[in-house]
């Protein structure tokens, strides 16, 4: 039920087969003093606190899935990229077969075989999440990698490890910061994705996805228990969404 300040006083109207009946639980409970923005999901709590709540553990999710992927897929892309010839042959054909299976498909086995909870999650985004960061970093390295103080370097004698972490690693972070900005969000969905189809946090747990599916269950009396998880999600879009483009 909502209940808002000097907007919505918590009253609904309920239609039975004899007529309608309109109730307020918050009064027949006395509980007149105190107001909720988003209102209270079935069980009586507060959805401004558990959307945010929900938030909190969707983006730790996403942030620890994301800096993991990045870890990842830029040293398998940089080495790729860099060594070249057969070293890069092989390794973009193991992406390619990597890349090949549906990650839906990886991600919704994966969680049926561990146990619901954040680790699985976290380790369900990082299946294919780095593949993407690879290929940019192998795309960035290899046009870094023959400019002239790249070269320069090279000629001075400077070794593998100066010339990567020196040189280039530098002057490629641009390209991975903005795909950092939509990693997250894509991680916020499908993290979502899995808590509403049940596969993903435990019940009782708090995230978007759960929120999601609390608000689907009560859709047809109580629409409105859908819209903080569902605006907060649209809203990490258009959040990353403009960071990239204030970014390029």
């Amino acid at each position: 039920m909502l209940a808002s300040a000097g907007v919505l006083d918590g009253s609904e109207k309920l239609h039975k087969t004899n007529g309608s009946e309109t109730i307020n639980l918050y009064e027949d409970l006395g509980i007149t003093d105190e107001y909720y923005i988003f209102g209270t999901d079935s069980l009586g709590r507060d959805m401004f606190a558990r959307a945010f709540m929900g938030l909190r553990v969707s983006l730790i999710i996403a942030a620890i899935a994301t800096a993991i992927n990045l870890i990842i897929g830029m040293n398998y892309g940089i080495i790729s990229g860099y060594f070249g010839g057969m070293t890069d042959i092989l390794m973009q054909r193991a992406i390619d077969i990597v890349g090949s299976i549906p990650t839906l498909v990886v991600v919704t086995l994966l969680m049926l075989v561990l146990k619901p909870g954040m680790g699985s999650i976290i380790l369900a985004l990082m299946l294919s999440g780095w593949i993407e960061m690879s290929r940019i970093s192998r795309a960035e390295v290899l046009k870094v990698k023959e400019l002239e103080y790249v070269q320069a370097a090279r000629t001075l004698g400077a070794g593998h490890r100066h010339i990567i972490f020196r040189e280039i690693v530098p002057n490629i972070t641009g390209k991975l910061i903005t795909q950092i900005m939509l990693s997250i969000p894509a991680a916020v969905f499908l993290e979502a994705f899995l808590s509403f189809v049940g596969i993903g946090l435990p019940a009782g747990s708090c995230s978007l996805g759960t929120l999601l599916t609390d608000g689907f269950q009560n859709v047809l009396v109580h629409p409105y228990k859908l819209l903080p998880a569902a605006v907060l999600m649209v809203g990490c879009h258009l959040v990353a969404e403009g960071l990239k483009k204030a970014s390029e």
